[in-house]
């Protein structure tokens, strides 16, 4: 598989990645406000303030990153692939490294196009920071590990 191809292949395995995550966070929501709901109508009591208090801070933290996921996946869903490839590591770049393979995209836990795992990277995490604009062969340094760069495209 050539390279184009497979950058094609990562967009595609990161958007049905991304959508199980939107799906994992919604129905996250909707169960707590199931049992939320559940709680109100058999206790009353003073402990029920905080049980409700806690699974509201949880609603919200959880809507938050559901409203974030939504923003990725939108920009997933802008992302088109086409040449020519990058040379510089920027949004939409396939970086190779000695250690593992990325694509900057959205925050997507590894998953797996043609046998090999690949790392979605957020533009907002620190890691892509400190590869931003790098080439084949620059060197990145990250948590004590240091990376070397052999592909980007």
């Amino acid at each position: 598989m050539n390279k184009i191809e497979f950058k094609r292949e990562a967009l595609q395995q990161a958007r049905i990645s991304h959508q199980k995550v939107l799906e994992d966070l919604k129905y996250g929501i909707e169960e707590l406000q199931k049992s939320e709901m559940g709680l109100h109508e058999d206790q009353l009591d003073m402990d029920q303030q905080s049980l409700d208090d806690v699974s509201n801070e949880t609603i919200i933290r959880l809507g938050e990153q559901l409203n974030f996921a939504r923003d990725e996946m939108e920009l997933l869903n802008r992302m088109v692939v086409q040449e020519p490839l990058h040379s510089e590591v920027t949004l939409g770049s396939i970086v190779e490294t000695d250690q593992r393979t990325f694509y900057v995209s959205a925050s997507i836990e590894k998953y797996t196009v043609n046998d090999r795992e690949i790392f979605g990277l957020s533009t907002h995490t620190p890691v892509y920071s400190a590869m931003k604009g790098m080439s084949k062969g620059d060197t990145f340094s990250f948590r004590d590990t240091t990376y070397k760069i052999l592909d980007v495209y």
